[in-house]
């Protein structure tokens, strides 16, 4: 009997350089891509990558079915004849949201998380080191799939400065 790894490197899911398979749904082998077309797409549904960020921290139902969605587009695009932009796509958020399940929610956050992550620059050696960019969805969403506790639901901790209502642009 052949072993199967269990957590599989990124090269392991790659069919091709920046795609990663997140699993086989409709009858089809799926595979998530976060190129410049994906993360475009990402800031005009969001308004700018900052409230993409935003909601991704939050870890909502909604925004993962979305960027998981958005992952998936870049084979599922019907494209204009003249322009070559995509007039619609072969998918939707809904449908992408029907293959989500506590079942195989957890291994599918933390494949998204890792696409998203590996699709960003690498830092270069003997570049200053800057904070990285990591994706915060993995906690929350695990939390709404029973995995883990959820990280809003522990007390807060007191800091000793009180409760104010003044800020520093009053």
């Amino acid at each position: 009997m052949a072993t199967q790894k269990i957590n599989p490197s990124l090269e392991d899911m790659r069919p091709e350089a920046g795609a990663y398979l997140i699993g086989e749904f409709d009858g089809k082998k799926r595979y998530i891509k976060f190129d410049l077309n994906a993360f475009a797409e990402m800031e005009r549904l969001y308004g700018d990558m900052d409230k993409a960020n935003n909601a991704l921290s939050k870890g909502s139902m909604a925004d993962i079915r979305k960027i998981l969605w958005l992952g998936l587009i870049w084979d599922e695009a019907i494209l204009d004849e003249d322009t070559g932009e995509p007039i619609k796509y072969n998918i939707t958020p809904y449908q992408v949201g029907s293959w989500l399940n506590t079942a195989n929610m957890k291994k599918i956050i933390g494949d998204l998380t890792a696409a998203i992550n590996g699709s960003l620059p690498k830092e270069e050696a003997g570049a200053e080191k800057a904070a990285a960019p990591v994706v915060p969805i993995t906690q929350h969403a695990l939390a709404a799939a029973g995995e883990e506790p959820d990280p809003n639901s522990q007390s807060p901790v007191p800091t000793g400065t009180g409760d104010s209502t003044t800020t520093s642009e009053q």
